[in-house]
């Protein structure tokens, strides 16, 4: 029997220039493993060991997602204050070109950058304009949505002011206008349920009045990391929240 295709759905990858605490405020030293270059090739042979594991699976292709790279706070020239997570889009164009080899090019069948969803929506509507300008013609189709983490703003008034506002709600139907999707970034274990529960609220916000084809999608990162230690209410309310 063939070997099963499979599609990692979720990797990170960075280059030499960003492997530091400088372009990753989460690479912090002293001794963090991940503070290295992290590249396809990398990922192959990890993979390939996986598979040496269970040589019935086979895996063709992945999907990148955003790697919280810095930026400063915004002001101004998006550009400017938005370099970092463009040079992450120059990145991932470099490696959709080929400049890695035709292997990597052909494997990064799906990009989930990042995008400033917190902002006004006219930000946030330049800004694709210039994502995609960065990304050229060959990376751009590849782009299939955009993520904004959420996990760390750990205030519950910080975080429902923003997730309820109607600027953020009209952001997510932008993209789901566009066609784009759009990554839950939330941690229930660490930050608390009611995360994962405020944005379930924003999520159906978002869907209220949108025809079902103009709906953005969203995909739900990690699960959004629930506490599976044991049985309870917690859990529970993870689960219904989930289900939403």
């Amino acid at each position: 029997m063939a070997p099963q295709e499979v599609i990692d759905s979720h990797i990170h990858l960075w280059p030499e220039a960003t492997s530091n605490e400088e372009s990753h405020a989460w690479m912090t030293p002293p001794g963090m493993p991940l503070a290295k270059p992290h590249l396809l090739e990398d990922y192959c042979q990890a993979s390939k060991r996986g598979v040496a594991q269970d040589p019935d699976l086979d895996v063709k292709g992945v999907v990148y997602i955003e790697t919280d790279v810095r930026y400063d706070p915004p002001n101004g020239d998006i550009a400017t204050w938005a370099k970092g997570p463009l040079d992450e889009i120059l990145f991932l164009r470099d490696i959709v070109e080929g400049r890695y080899g035709a292997r990597d090019s052909s494997m990064l069948l799906g990009l989930v950058p990042w995008a400033p969803i917190d902002q006004p929506t006219a930000v946030l509507d330049e800004y694709l304009l210039l994502a995609k300008d960065m990304a050229g013609p060959q990376v751009w189709p590849r782009v299939k949505g955009f993520r904004f983490l959420l996990q760390a703003i750990e205030d519950r008034a910080t975080f429902e002011k923003l997730v309820f506002s109607s600027t953020f709600v009209a952001n997510l139907k932008l993209l789901g206008k566009r066609g784009f999707s759009f990554d839950v970034g939330v941690d229930q274990h660490s930050s608390g349920i009611w995360q994962l529960e405020a944005m379930a609220t924003a999520m159906e916000m978002a869907h209220e009045g949108v025809p079902e084809t103009k709906r953005v999608r969203f995909v739900i990162n990690h699960l959004c990391k629930p506490d599976f230690s044991e049985r309870g209410p917690e859990f529970d309310r993870w689960c219904n929240a989930r289900s939403i």
